[in-house]
């Protein structure tokens, strides 16, 4: 059983949002939806999960869910009645993928009463995926919801969820774990050497999701590394070079999303890299990489660098958008900048 004054919620990093939800949980006054926002495997799943196990456990522990009885066990394996994750912006250019299906059937379902628990949880997932038309349907059910039903909302950034949906959640923001607590985290639950943890704290930019499941697949490590190996030795091309480089990963945006989003958030950590080492800072560079950064930096200023992250990030939010995006024009756009 977790301890009675164990706030965390089984997430490591911002403490602040989890010492408030702990504090409701422990007088009874959580809100009847939230929105977690924040990058991806930043620990907003497992909240969720931990929010769902602390309403419906069994065990008097303050609030907090216990992990060990039937209920806070049923759930961690996802076969619970009464909790339930949903996609709704899965195959998002469909009116007939399962998540939003489902999403129109919650308003009939939350006026049902738990079956095996004390509240219905519903996880909804990854909300800036979802088409503004359908947000029209979330609206309703968040509308005065039973006191016996509980919505966690998540999403990576509020730019594509309405103003309707924010104002009936209350808002929390996840910021980029730590280095320190990350080490502490992998070295303590992982069981790797202090070493390896600083290495892949450096590389998860604050992403304990990413940092944990690195440390227990070496795979994901070694492609990570190509793909910036891949990135500083593109600097250096010419336009046409550049321009090729930024259209084959454009080629796999309709195949594979993640991947590509994934390699726009490898480029930002990568220029971020850049900007420490030109400022002096070697704390947070990998000693592989020094020499690479040392030819490249030459050629950038730290003004150039912070364009290219924004750029970068521009690029990230526009493929990100519920429209219709061209990758091709994005990257090309991009690479362009980068050139210039």
């Amino acid at each position: 059983m977790i301890s009675k004054t164990d706030e965390t919620l089984g997430i490591i990093g911002n403490t602040a949002i989890t010492h408030a939800l702990s504090s409701s949980l422990r007088d009874g006054s959580l809100s009847h939806a939230y929105i977690l926002i924040g990058p991806s495997k930043i620990g907003k799943a497992t909240l969720a999960i931990r929010l769902a196990q602390s309403v419906n456990c069994v065990v008097e522990n303050q609030g907090l869910a216990c992990l060990e009885c039937s209920q806070c066990t049923r759930i961690a394996a996802m076969n619970h009645a009464d909790v339930e994750i949903i996609t709704p912006g899965e195959e998002a250019e469909t009116d007939t993928s399962t998540g939003i299906k489902r999403l129109k059937e919650l308003e009939r379902d939350v006026a049902l009463k738990p079956y095996e628990g004390k509240k219905k949880v519903f996880i909804l997932r990854d909300l800036d995926d979802m088409r503004n038309e359908n947000f029209n349907v979330l609206l309703k059910v968040l509308e005065e919801p039973p006191a016996d039903v509980l919505f966690v909302l998540t999403a990576n950034q509020y730019e594509y969820i309405p103003g309707t949906v924010l104002s009936r959640c209350q808002k929390f923001d996840f910021l980029p774990v730590p280095s320190f607590d990350i080490v502490q985290a992998l070295t303590k639950q992982e069981k790797i050497t202090e070493e390896k943890a600083f290495s892949l704290a450096i590389l998860s930019n604050g992403s304990i999701g990413w940092a944990i499941e690195a440390a227990r697949d070496d795979s994901i490590v070694e492609q990570y590394l190509r793909d910036r190996s891949d990135f500083a030795a593109m600097l250096a091309y010419d336009l046409q070079g550049k321009i090729a480089y930024g259209e084959k990963i454009a080629n796999l945006f309709w195949r594979d999303r993640s991947l590509v989003l994934g390699q726009l958030s490898m480029m930002i950590n990568w220029w971020r890299t850049m900007m420490l080492f030109l400022q002096g800072n070697r704390t947070d560079v990998l000693p592989e990489e020094e020499e690479s950064l040392r030819q490249i930096c030459g050629s950038y200023t730290v003004f150039g660098i912070v364009a290219a992250i924004k750029k970068t990030r521009d690029t990230m939010d526009y493929l990100n958008s519920i429209n219709n995006p061209n990758p091709r024009i994005a990257f090309e756009a991009l690479m362009i900048s980068i050139h210039s």
